[in-house]
Formats: structure tokens, sequence, C-alpha cells
């Protein structure tokens, strides 16, 4: 299970990350058999599990998203049956889908990207009928498909970031018009777009996932006008959408990506005003909002993507101050920032994303020189740090990434040495561990995505060994840690991520191996 996501054998795994039995499991995703696996990660019955999270059963499911069969697999990722999803997580019903999101066959798929077939498909993954389709999101055959990734109708959509004609777009989610979107996020041309990734035709695309026609939507999702857009990324009319989840007024907003009603919603998260907003990352009003990504004035905002009231925060990421940062997280300068994305220059920057003070930061991830970074970014001082997690060093990195202190850290996850990191990247002591998610050894783990031994995990991504590890991103000890989520055995792994015994992580994209010198800070 050197891939994105461990799997474990005979424990439940309900939540995130599925696990795999007695099968080769190096991707993303591992799946179970036999279990309930209603959540992220589905799992995979003696089938070759290589990709990210693929999970197929009698199909050759390597890439992102498993799949399951005969089980109920409601939430994140769905599954196919009788299909080749060797991709990241399509889906897709008498056609490829090797990409991202799979679709399950005659089971109940109604969460995060599951498609399903001769149902309604309104969340997270776009669907495509009658094209080719082995992308990140899958597409489904007969059914409604407005979430999260857009489809396209008789067009190659075969890659990750859909890509702009005769337009900037060095970012991440691009845009195509009347062109082969092999990208991460494909738009559609001449058709309705009201799904994750808009596009955007003879537009500057140079940031994550805005596209917008006419209208101001530099920031992750672009909206859509005059479209429903209740999914994933919501859209809005006439106003500014700079941030990343566009919000919806007078309209629930139960699904990934809360909106806002008549309020801006310049961050990752948007809130909720007088709507309903029971999912996965509603935002409420004058209440403690420790969930995923809330957005709330005046209110403790601890969690994943919280917004900061009284700032400045209409990107994604914080932004950062005289340097150039047009990449994934932008960061702030004097603001407390510790939410998802912030980014600070000599403040605390315990949440998503850090952010670099006069350094080039091109990459997913800035760093932050100096300061607390336990959250989920953190971010490198006077190192190269091009890739997707910066990292810090000699400061406290207890949340989403990891840092790592005088090492070059060009890969997701940035790991520390004899540090707390209860957030979402673990580290790893005397490790290789040069791929998405670190792991820490002897720390504590809670938070997102970190990883621990002996400790207890019951955050996000953490994984632990000889643990409970129901959170997001297991972590490992004395073993090479390359890849996304280990898994962990022998215990009990129901949410996101687990951690493997030993294991050699091989990103399917990133095969990056670099040994990193943890500092034990």
């Amino acid at each position: 299970m050197p891939n994105f996501l461990p799997v474990i054998a005979g424990d439940t795994m309900p939540n995130f990350l599925p696990v795999i039995v007695g099968d080769t499991m190096p991707n993303f995703l591992p799946v179970i058999a036999g279990d309930t696996m209603p959540n992220f990660l589905p799992v995979i019955a003696g089938d070759t599990m290589p990709n990210f999270l693929p999970v197929i059963v009698g199909d050759t499911m390597p890439n992102f998203l498993p799949v399951i069969v005969g089980d109920t697999m409601p939430n994140f990722l769905p599954v196919i049956a009788g299909d080749t999803m060797p991709n990241f997580l399509p889906v897709i019903a008498g056609d490829t889908m090797p990409n991202f999101l799979p679709v399950i066959v005659g089971d109940t798929m109604p969460n995060f990207l599951p498609v399903i077939v001769g149902d309604t498909m309104p969340n997270f993954l776009p669907v495509i009928v009658g094209d080719t389709m082995p992308n990140f999101l899958p597409v489904i055959a007969g059914d409604t498909m407005p979430n999260f990734l857009p489809v396209i109708a008789g067009d190659t959509m075969p890659n990750f970031l859909p890509v702009i004609a005769g337009d900037t777009m060095p970012n991440f989610l691009p845009v195509i018009a009347g062109d082969t979107m092999p990208n991460f996020l494909p738009v559609i041309v001449g058709d309705t777009m009201p799904n994750f990734l808009p596009v955007i035709a003879g537009d500057t695309m140079p940031n994550f996932l805005p596209v917008i026609a006419g209208d101001t939507m530099p920031n992750f999702l672009p909206v859509i006008a005059g479209d429903t857009m209740p999914n994933f990324l919501p859209v809005i009319v006439g106003d500014t959408m700079p941030n990343f989840l566009p919000v919806i007024a007078g309209d629930t907003m139960p699904n990934f990506l809360p909106v806002i009603a008549g309020d801006t919603m310049p961050n990752f998260l948007p809130v909720i005003a007088g709507d309903t907003m029971p999912n996965f990352l509603p935002v409420i009003a004058g209440d403690t909002m420790p969930n995923f990504l809330p957005v709330i004035a005046g209110d403790t905002m601890p969690n994943f993507l919280p917004v900061i009231a009284g700032d400045t925060m209409p990107n994604f990421l914080p932004v950062i101050v005289g340097d150039t940062m047009p990449n994934f997280l932008p960061v702030i300068a004097g603001d407390t920032m510790p939410n998802f994305l912030p980014v600070i220059a000599g403040d605390t920057m315990p949440n998503f994303l850090p952010v670099i003070v006069g350094d080039t930061m091109p990459n997913f991830l800035p760093v932050i020189a100096g300061d607390t970074m336990p959250n989920f970014l953190p971010v490198i001082a006077g190192d190269t740090m091009p890739n997707f997690l910066p990292v810090i060093a000699g400061d406290t990195m207890p949340n989403f990434l990891p840092v790592i202190a005088g090492d070059t850290m060009p890969n997701f996850l940035p790991v520390i040495a004899g540090d707390t990191m209860p957030n979402f990247l673990p580290v790893i002591a005397g490790d290789t561990m040069p791929n998405f998610l670190p792991v820490i050894v002897g720390d504590t783990m809670p938070n997102f995505l970190p990883v621990i031994a002996g400790d207890t995990m019951p955050n996000f991504l953490p994984v632990i060994a000889g643990d409970t590890m129901p959170n997001f991103l297991p972590v490992i000890a004395g073993d090479t840690m390359p890849n996304f989520l280990p898994v962990i055995v022998g215990d009990t792994m129901p949410n996101f991520m687990v951690t493997t015994h030993v294991e050699t992580l091989t990103t399917h994209r990133l095969i990056l191996q670099r040994h990193v010198t943890l500092q034990t800070l």
C-alpha cells in the first residue's frame, strides 16, 4: 500500500479511506471487501490497486478511487463494476472511465464522488455521455451530473486539469474552449457548466479553478451566471467570487461547499446565512465553527477552512506580500490566519496554507519563515520548496502539512521530527518521506493528516500503529513513507486513512523519493 490510502484487513473502514484485503494497494485509496464502505474510499477485493484511489472488482483499478461492489458506498468514492477504472475517480457505465471518480452500478452512491447509473448525480463528479473520460471526473451515462466535475459531450477529457485555448493557464485548473480538455478540470463549450471547474474563453486563467466569462473569478471556483450550482462549487451571479467556494443565494446548500446568501464569501468555504448547510463544508453564523470549512464572523474558527473576520481573504489561499505567489496558496501579511489557507508574515500560521515572505512561491503551498505553522500548509525557510507542501524550519507545524528543516521538500508533504503534528500532515522521523503525507513518530498527531506511532490519532488523517486510527492520514514509524496515505495494520481504521506497516510508496504521478533529514525541533 505504498500509495495514497493504505488499507487495512479485517478492520472497519467505513470512513474516508477504504482498505484492501490481500491485494496490491500502492495507490491512493485502498479498498476493503465485505465491509461497509460508505465513506471516502471504496475497497477492492482480490484486485490490483496500484493507483490513487481506485478500487475495482474484477477490473483494473490502479487509479485514485477504488470502488466497491455489493456494498453500501454512499460516501466519497464511488465504485465501478465490470469496467476499467485505472484513473483518478472516474466512473463510467459502458464507457472508458479510468479517471478520478468511479461510479458504482447497482449500489448506493449518494455521497461525494460516486456516480451512479440511473440516478441523479448532482454531487461531486460530473458525468460524460458517450465520451472518453479517463481523467479526474468520471462521467455517468444517462444521468444528471451537475456537480463537481463538469462533463463534456463529444470532447476528449482525459486529463487532470483542463486547459485553456489562447489563454494563460499556468495554474492548477485551466479551462479549455473548443479544445481537448485533458487536464484536471475540463470545461464545456456551449453547454451549461455549473459544475466544479468552470472554464474560461479568452481570459487569463492562472489560478486554481476559476473560470468566469466577463466576471472576476480569479480564484478556485469559477462561477456560473444564470445557472443552478448547488453542488460542490456553487456559483454566484453578478457577484465577485474570487474565492474557493462560490455561494448560492436562497438555495439549500447541503452538499460539499456551502454557499452564502447576500454575503461576501472570499474564503474557502462560504458560509450560509439563513440556509440549511448540513453538508461537508457548511458555515455557521454566530456559532462555533470547528468543522471542515465553514467560515464564521466573530466566532471561533479553529477548523479546516474557517474564514477570518475583518481581513481581506478573497482567495483560496492567503496571499503573499511582495512575492510571486501565482500558485495555489496565497498568503496574507499581518493577519492571523489559523484557518485553511491563510498565509501570514510574522504571524501565527497554523491553518491550511502558510505563506511565504520575500520568497518565490510559485508552487502549491507557500511556506512561512520563523512563524508558527501548525496548520494545513507549512512553509519552508531558506530552502527550495517548489512542491505542494512547504515546510517550516524551527517552528511548530502540527497542522496539515508538516515541514522539513534544512532539506529540499519538493514533494507534497514535509515532515517534522520531535514536534507536535496533530494536524493534516504528519511527519516522519529518520525516514524518507518525500511524498504526500509525512508521518510523525512519538508525537501527538490528532489533526488532519498526521501520523503517529503509539499515539491517539482520532482526527482526520492521522494514522497510528497499535492504536485506534479513525482519522484521515495514518503515519508510519521507521518505514519508508514516500506516498500519500499510509495504512495501519491490525488497527481500527474507520476514518480517512490508515497507515500500513512497512511500505515503500511510489506515487503514480510523483515518483519523487528524496531522503528527508528531519530536525528535532
